[in-house]
């Protein structure tokens, strides 16, 4: 072999070699380059953007209420009687049954009350034993009689007169201040008013034709020492008819104080006593509830950001993680103004919920899926960008480098935000142009013209 062949051969050898070289060096350059992009370079989801109906989840707390409400009270005491509560047995919350002994009670000062109603009695019947004693042979002719009771007529008219005045007084006054309060109302005469100035002309009539007869009866020729016995035993008689109904009342009242039960199965809403407190008549001893209407949660919307309406379908969470379906059935406002949704419920979902104690005071949580009738563009609020009015979205474009790969570059795009909720937000349709794709869920910060990899395709 010649020297020239060899010569050829070993350069077309390193020619081959350092060829070789330089496509490892290439090959490790590209692969360190795209193992190196990989770490740099945000990771980013893309969405599209598309129409829908907005809708959020809305929080609440419902508060057990009763609508309907039975009151046990004390019954009419004498002004210088009450009772003294001795002993409480029921507290709000409880579940009762129909005569279970909610409290137990005792007239206050109750032998001295009977005996001074005693000693009142007995005084009146010694004054009429001594008036008839004064008159032994008085003997009362019909006359006589008839004109008593045209008197005790009159007395009567005159009072049911001073009664209807007063009322239909109240009425008017009550009306116009009223009418001066609110928008002017044409027709101020109500019906209840109406009603109580034909009360007042009844008694006025009633009073006219009392006065006739008692008048009548005086023409009648009656000894004046007759009228004067005759208004005397009137008199008396009529203390002692008080004192017998102060007794009989006083003791009826001491024998429902001594075990107050509880009139219907139900629950005890609030119990208004404590053990040695002095209750006078008409005052609340319990509140219970009624039995002819179920129980509702009262929810105060006044705070949501939207608006509920009525018929919203809602869920109740209670314990143990039952839950139970219901709906808004109207829609009020509570004792400080502010608005109130009315949810439903039966009285054999309670024990589901929870306790009474905690319905009544702490409440349930309750949710209600709120659904915008409009459609809209949509997308997630995370893909949102900006504050104020000043929002923007990451718009993904797509390239070709000079190695040929595909490279991936977002940019900003103004947008008007509609609506929005926690988790997603409505845009105007601007972007509704092809298949325009939104960058979000980046796993670190991006910015005009910043460089992604987008993963697992949309999400």
């Amino acid at each position: 072999m010649n020297t020239s062949s060899v010569s050829g051969y070993t350069r077309r050898k390193k020619v081959v070699k350092w060829f070789l070289i330089l496509m490892a060096v290439l090959f490790l350059c590209v692969f360190l380059s795209g193992t190196l992009k990989t770490f740099a370079t945000a990771k980013v989801y893309a969405v599209l953007p598309s129409y829908g109906n907005l809708q959020e989840t809305l929080y609440m707390t419902g508060v057990l209420h009763f609508p309907d409400q039975d009151c046990i009270t004390v019954p009419e005491l004498s002004d210088d009687t009450a009772y003294i509560i001795r002993k409480i047995h029921a507290a709000p919350g409880m579940r009762i049954q129909s005569g279970d002994l909610l409290a137990e009670a005792v007239i206050a000062d109750y032998d001295n009350v009977i005996r001074s109603i005693e000693n009142d009695y007995m005084e009146a019947s010694k004054e009429l034993m001594l008036l008839e004693s004064g008159y032994p042979n008085l003997h009362i002719s019909s006359q006589e009689e008839n004109w008593i009771h045209a008197y005790e007529d009159y007395l009567q008219a005159e009072k049911n007169g001073l009664y209807a005045d007063a009322e239909l007084s109240v009425a008017k006054e009550k009306s116009n201040t009223e009418n001066n309060s609110f928008a002017p109302n044409e027709n101020k005469d109500t019906p209840d008013i109406k009603a109580l100035e034909s009360a007042a002309h009844d008694t006025r009539e009633a009073l006219a034709e009392a006065k006739k007869r008692l008048q009548k009866a005086d023409q009648m020729e009656i000894d004046p020492a007759v009228k004067e016995y005759l208004l005397q035993k009137r008199d008396i008689e009529a203390r002692m008819q008080a004192s017998q109904d102060k007794m009989q009342k006083i003791m009826l009242a001491a024998e429902a104080a001594h075990e107050i039960r509880a009139p219907h199965d139900g629950v005890v809403i609030s119990a208004d006593i404590q053990e040695g407190q002095i209750c006078t008549s008409g005052e609340n001893l319990f509140t219970l509830n009624g039995q002819s209407a179920e129980p509702v949660l009262l929810a105060n919307t006044e705070e949501l950001d939207r608006s509920v309406a009525v018929g919203t379908p809602v869920e109740i969470y209670g314990r143990r993680g039952n839950s139970i379906n219901s709906y808004i059935s109207e829609k009020t406002y509570d004792s400080q103004g502010a608005e109130t949704a009315v949810i439903p419920v039966q009285m054999s979902e309670l024990s589901d919920l929870g306790s009474m104690t905690t319905l009544l005071w702490d409440g349930v949580d309750i949710t209600a899926e709120y659904k915008k009738d409009d459609m809209m563009l949509l997308l997630p609020a995370s893909a949102l960008r900006g504050e104020d009015k000043d929002y923007f979205v990451y718009t993904i474009n797509e390239t070709t480098n000079l190695l040929g790969q595909q490279v991936y570059q977002v940019k900003k795009q103004p947008v008007e935000v509609l609506d929005m909720s926690d988790n997603i937000v409505a845009i105007s349709d601007d972007l509704m142009m092809g298949d325009t794709r939104i960058a979000y869920m980046e796993d670190r910060g991006i910015g005009e013209g910043s460089e992604v990899l987008v993963i697992n395709g949309e999400r």
